[in-house]
């Protein structure tokens, strides 16, 4: 009989899959409890594929009981999944072949939470041959299950089947041009060994924008650059490097974004240009994305992304107000009547001075730490020049500006 085993440190968690066992439910000699109470539930993207398309399989985990419950995480997800062909045994499908579950920081769920995560199945890597093989090798139907090892034992969810088909008209010609292996690992692993290989298959996703297959490339390319541009130095060559990644980036999560074969893919990649971009543009892609899927996984997601964003978009925002308050009380204490200011002059300091710097901070030529003192200069220059102080003047002897005095 053989077997392998899945162990959390600890004991914890610990199941197996016997070939030789009668039933796929069955855990062999290891006598492992199952969690009562913990609901397990499997959703596919698609209930056919074609070959070399990965599956996206999302994990709905809900505790069903009185009590809170941890969840294992497992380098870096919660759950694991089967796999099965046709008439035969389930196996694990381990992408990257890690050997171990080990027991980290997991995921608490109190009574009535639930807990998503998505996967994507499209080969593992094989060590012995350093390629990525896919998981669905042929055409034919399969079966997927998912489980999560938790402090009150393993739960899994029932089997849901699918097909694997060959791609057929169009779909098939861009198959046939794609380098299948830099492909399957790019878009699995977000690996990339070969020279080259990732404008082939960028060039290939830009070609075919029909094609679904374009559609993984481009989130994939996405995920690749967004991790590229961290991994470069800090020289200025280094940086000319890193805005180029961050284009990328953009880029490919746009094109992900904009088609509409694959919908799980499309809000992906809009949460990913979110975190990428950030600001007033993570607000309006996550506005988008919260307007246009109303029952997705990712609204949570979207949800804190925009709060996050809103937050600090109202906290930069205040800066220049207070920034204002402190050069008009001193600009005031110079003798300077602002109340007297007539509409001419209120619209030189709102857009002239105001806008003007506060566009310059938002378009990244200014540092947050130089906006607050680029407008104070601004504005005491400006008042200098086209104001006269009316006002008696007060000692200020740490002001930049000082009042001219009336003969």
């Amino acid at each position: 009989m053989k077997w392998w085993m899945r162990m959390a440190v600890g004991g914890v968690g610990i199941w197996c899959a016997c070939s030789g066992l009668g039933s796929d439910e069955g855990y062999g000699e290891f006598h492992v409890p199952r969690a009562d109470g913990v609901r397990v539930v499997v959703e596919l993207s698609r209930n056919e594929v074609w070959l070399d398309e990965p599956l996206l399989v999302e994990i709905r985990i809900r505790n069903e009981r009185g009590e809170g419950i941890g969840l294992y995480r497992s380098k870096p997800e919660v759950s694991f999944l089967r796999l099965r062909r046709e008439g035969q045994k389930f196996e694990e499908w381990r992408p990257d072949q890690w050997e171990e579950t080990y027991r980290a920081e997991g995921q608490n769920l109190g009574p009535g939470e639930e807990f998503r995560e998505r996967r994507w199945v499209l080969c593992q890597w094989d060590r012995r041959v350093g390629r990525c093989q896919r998981a669905m090798p042929e055409a034919g139907r399969y079966w997927v299950k998912a489980g999560v090892s938790s402090t009150h034992g393993v739960a899994e969810s029932e089997a849901v089947g699918f097909e694997t088909e060959e791609p057929e008209g169009w779909e098939r010609e861009v198959w046939q041009k794609l380098p299948l292996e830099e492909y399957r690992a790019l878009v699995q692993l977000g690996r990339v060994d070969r020279e080259g290989a990732a404008e082939e298959l960028g060039n290939i996703a830009r070609e075919h924008p029909g094609s679904r297959y374009s559609q993984y490339i481009a989130m994939a390319l996405g995920k690749f650059y967004a991790s590229e541009q961290y991994h470069v130095g800090a020289s200025g060559e280094a940086e000319k490097v890193r805005g180029e990644h961050r284009r990328k980036a953009e880029e490919y999560f746009g094109l992900a974004a904009k088609l509409q074969q694959v919908p799980w893919v499309r809000e992906q990649a809009l949460l990913e240009l979110a975190k990428l971009k950030g600001g007033a543009d993570a607000t309006r892609i996550c506005d988008e994305a919260l307007s246009n899927f109303h029952d997705s996984s990712l609204r949570n997601e979207f949800t804190k992304l925009r709060a996050a964003w809103q937050k600090e978009l109202e906290r930069e925002a205040a800066r220049p107000i207070d920034a204002i308050g402190r050069v008009e009380r001193e600009l005031t204490e110079l003798g300077y009547d602002l109340s007297r200011l007539n509409d001419e002059q209120k619209h030189a300091i709102n857009y002239d001075i105001i806008r003007a710097t506060w566009d310059d901070c938002e378009e990244r030529k200014l540092s947050n730490d130089d906006c607050d003192a680029e407008l104070i200069r601004r504005y005491k220059a400006w008042a200098v020049q086209n104001l006269k102080p009316t006002l008696p003047p007060k000692t200020n002897e740490t002001s930049a500006v000082t009042a001219p005095v009336e003969p």
